[in-house]
């Protein structure tokens, strides 16, 4: 009976370090306080209760009734307060106590568990049950607590009596382990108790007065009666008694023989013989009582042996004297890694440890096997088989046998994944905690009540303070005394941290005589139930960023003024600017034109030139004929003759006159539409050849030949001028850049429509070409490779302006260093702005 009580305990506290892990919510703790007691027929209920005697958690085998118990409030009961003051004994049984959770007389078992405490409930009832099933019919068992008070009996009623039995003679000092005479309930005992040292409670096993005196009384008689038999029959009958007596003795010791090897159905024919009849009845109750008791054990091992099949998560071994696993139950096999007939007849040392493991855990096989005491709860580091290393708790036990050599227990939980937890969670505490303490902030950790829990280096820093002064202080109490306003500063924070709010609050305070704002913002601190169970402030001093911000408010004032004026000048100085360019686009524009006038001036010199000479011999020759005609001297030669070249003159100025017009013509049209931004109608190819004549004296003295090749029926509505400007310069620009004076070269002009709405020109030479840097600024302002040799920078900004502007197109330019130039643009054929 006190060895059950033992291995309750030990699985009691192998399964609370193995399930009852510090990370647990409350209801993963009450699943595995639930799954304890349905495993466990000897506990009736297992719960949590908290520091303030509030139950978190409960298990039982009515869930219904236990539901209920949560949050019951048990401080008040003898139980609680006796237990929290011997919290730090670690586990052990209480006293027996009139339990709340049951409304019956119970012993606990208490283990402390995170702030609080586990009390697994053992009632006087199924104390006083197994007391009954260790009691014979007249060798009784019962149990004592460290007090001498009766909780345990076969009689239940006299267990819950709560009897004081501490005055016994037998548990008296000088009488333990010794037989003696004692009374209870009226009747009076012979017995022998022994004391266990866990729980300190006194296990007697006694009989009645009576029966022990009635049994050495008939046994004295009995030798008496058989001296005297033996004596009046020693002569006649002697041999036929001792032959009767034979028989039955043999008989006896049969029965007793079959008794031994487990055979209970051996009957024996009664004796006349009153003594003898009785010892055979009282052997076969005898046998009836083994029977039954070998039955109840048979049942108890296989439960026991069922719980261990199927105990979920932790292994269950048995040892012989030598080390040797005789049982591995099937968690073995999970945990451990080897199946169980690879495991039978091994050393578990050899199998899981290394040789630093094994040190150990032969020290602990040795101690218990030297004093049968259990091992309690290690630790250590194990390898599975295919050597994954892991983690476990394991305690030692002896297991009661019949025989003289003993078996160690042994009962193992891997703690792998919880070590892993553990030192994810210590390295994230860690970062937690080097976090705050390099912070830049000041950050000061509360408790519910509002005191200062811990404080980082930064904050310390901004109050001028060291840890022990502000440490267990009340926060506005420590803010108070460094002349910060208000008293309820905590509780404004508290109340924008509750309602998820970040806000800013600023506080004023004086610090060594010097004015100063601090700034506070608040975060609530959460447990693992989503439950408020603290709050950070984070804090930092802004006295310079306040006296920065006032400063720059004045200077903004100022500044606002400043830029307004600056502004006006800047507008003044662009506007400026922009006439400033709008007068040299104007004057390149002239300039191009002006080109444009002294080259036709000079073309029209050949054709007026020829035109005069021709008149001017013309006019000779009529004078010649004139006189004579007047001297009545022309013959019909002369006067054909003077009709030829008379002809021939008319000839000759019609065709001078005729070239003349024609360059006037494409002149006049060109400069008009050039000096004006009129939008009309017109054939892309009739203008492209107006603006080819009046080049041509520009090109004349060149060696530049031009390839041309348009689509004869392209018409646009757009704006000719811009667009004469735009093939003029580049064109001339390809004529002074491009080619080196004297070489030959060729300037290609090509359009064709894209599509009914688009038409692309393509304006391209086989010159110098350009580099990425000048091809890159080529269409910017003032920008030119020819300064100081007249150029102004402009004309192709001008033609980038044109073709973006009112022509409405784009303009795109490719070009490598000795491969030429190739300008493309795209316009609509009908530009931006309402068509003509």
């Amino acid at each position: 009976m006190e060895q059950r009580v033992v291995d309750a305990e030990g699985v009691f506290t192998v399964f609370a370090r193995a399930r009852l892990s510090e990370s647990l919510t409350f209801g993963e703790v009450g699943a595995a306080l639930k799954t304890f007691v349905q495993a466990n027929d000897l506990f009736e209920v297992a719960y949590w209760v908290s520091s303030d005697g509030m139950i978190m958690a409960i298990g039982s085998r009515d869930m219904g009734q236990a539901e209920m118990m949560l949050d019951m409030d048990i401080s008040r009961s003898r139980l609680f307060q006796d237990s929290w003051r011997r919290q730090s004994d670690g586990v052990y049984w209480s006293d027996v106590f009139y339990s709340v959770t049951t409304g019956r007389q119970s012993l606990a078992l208490i283990w402390p568990y995170r702030d609080g405490l586990i009390i697994s409930e053992l009632g006087v009832d199924s104390l006083s049950r197994i007391a009954g099933e260790a009691s014979g019919e007249d060798l009784k068992v019962m149990v004592l607590d460290s007090r001498g008070v009766l909780i345990g009996h076969p009689d239940a009623s006299l267990s819950r009596q709560q009897l004081n039995l501490g005055t016994l003679p037998i548990i008296q000092t000088g009488h333990v382990g010794q037989l003696g005479a004692f009374a209870l309930a009226g009747k009076d005992y012979v017995g022998v108790a022994r004391r266990a040292r866990a729980p300190a409670w006194w296990f007697i096993a006694y009989t009645p007065r009576h029966i022990f005196e009635l049994t050495a009384s008939r046994a004295r008689r009995a030798f008496w009666m058989v001296m005297v038999i033996a004596l009046l029959i020693a002569g006649a009958f002697a041999w036929r008694v001792a032959a009767r007596l034979r028989w039955r003795f043999a008989g006896i010791v049969t029965l007793a023989e079959q008794f031994a090897q487990g055979n209970y159905d051996v009957m024996l024919e009664r004796s006349q013989i009153r003594e003898l009849d009785r010892m055979l009845v009282a052997l076969e109750r005898m046998g009836e009582s083994i029977r039954a008791r070998e039955a109840e054990r048979e049942l108890e091992r296989e439960r026991l042996t069922q719980f261990l099949e199927h105990i979920p998560h932790i292994a269950v071994q048995w040892f012989d004297s030598h080390g040797r696993i005789q049982y591995w139950n099937p968690a073995s096999e999970q945990i451990l890694g080897y199946p169980r007939d690879a495991a039978l007849g091994h050393k578990l040392d050899e199998l899981v440890f290394t040789p630093a493991e094994q040190v150990g855990f032969l020290a602990a096989l040795t101690r218990v096997t030297q004093t049968s005491e259990a091992s309690g709860v290690l630790e250590t580091r194990f390898y599975r088989a295919g050597n994954e290393p892991g983690a476990m708790l394991y305690a030692l036990f002896t297991v009661p046998t019949q025989g003289d050599e003993p078996i160690i227990g042994a009962a193992e939980v891997d703690i792998t994944h919880q070590k892993v937890v553990e030192q994810a969670l210590a390295e994230r505490e860690m970062r937690y905690r080097t976090l705050i303490e390099q912070s830049p902030a000041g950050i000061i950790e509360l408790n519910l009540a509002g005191e200062v829990l811990a404080v980082n280096q930064a904050a310390l820093r901004i109050l001028s303070q060291t840890s022990g002064d502000v440490t267990g202080q009340g926060f506005d109490r420590v803010l108070k005394q460094l002349g910060v306003g208000g008293d309820a500063l905590y509780e404004e924070l508290k109340i924008a941290a509750d309602s998820g709010e970040v806000r800013d609050i600023e506080r004023p305070f004086r610090l060594a005589a010097r004015a100063c704002t601090l700034r506070f913002t608040s975060v609530r601190l959460n447990g693992v139930g989503g439950e408020a169970i603290g709050y950070l402030i984070l804090m930092d001093d802004v006295t310079a960023q306040r006296e920065a911000e006032r400063q720059l408010q004045a200077l903004n004032r100022t500044l606002e003024e400043r830029i307004r004026a600056r502004t006006q000048e800047l507008a003044e100085s662009l506007e400026q600017l922009q006439k400033a360019q709008e007068h040299l686009v104007h004057t390149e524009k002239m300039a191009s034109l002006g080109e444009l006038v002294a080259g036709v001036a000079h073309e029209l010199n050949t054709p007026i030139g020829n035109g005069v000479m021709a008149a001017t011999t013309l006019r000779d020759h009529v004078r010649e004929f004139l006189r004579k005609v007047e001297g009545g001297q022309v013959r019909k030669s002369e006067f054909q003759a003077f009709l030829d070249s008379a002809r021939s003159a008319a000839d000759l100025i019609h065709r001078n006159m005729e070239r003349a017009a024609e360059l006037i013509s494409s002149f006049k049209q060109v400069a008009v539409d050039q000096s004006s931004m009129q939008r009309r109608r017109f054939e892309l190819k009739e203008v492209v050849d107006e603006i080819l004549m009046t080049l041509r004296p520009v090109f004349k003295h060149t060696a530049i030949n031009f390839h041309v090749d348009l689509q004869s029926d392209l018409v646009l509505d757009s704006y000719p001028g811009p667009l004469g400007q735009v093939l003029t310069n580049l064109l001339t620009n390809a004529q002074k850049h491009a080619f080196d004076t004297d070489q030959h070269g060729q300037i290609g002009i090509r359009a064709r429509a894209l599509d009914d709405k688009n038409v692309e020109i393509v304006v391209e030479d086989d010159g110098k070409g350009m580099d990425t840097y000048v091809r890159q600024r080529l269409f910017d302002p003032f920008f030119t490779t020819a300064m100081g040799e007249g150029g102004s920078g402009l004309g192709m900004h001008l033609v980038y302006q044109l073709v973006t502007g009112p022509l409405g197109g784009q303009i795109e330019v490719s070009s490598q260093p000795g491969e030429g130039s190739r300008f493309t643009i795209i316009l609509p054929v009908q530009a931006p702005g309402t068509s003509t």
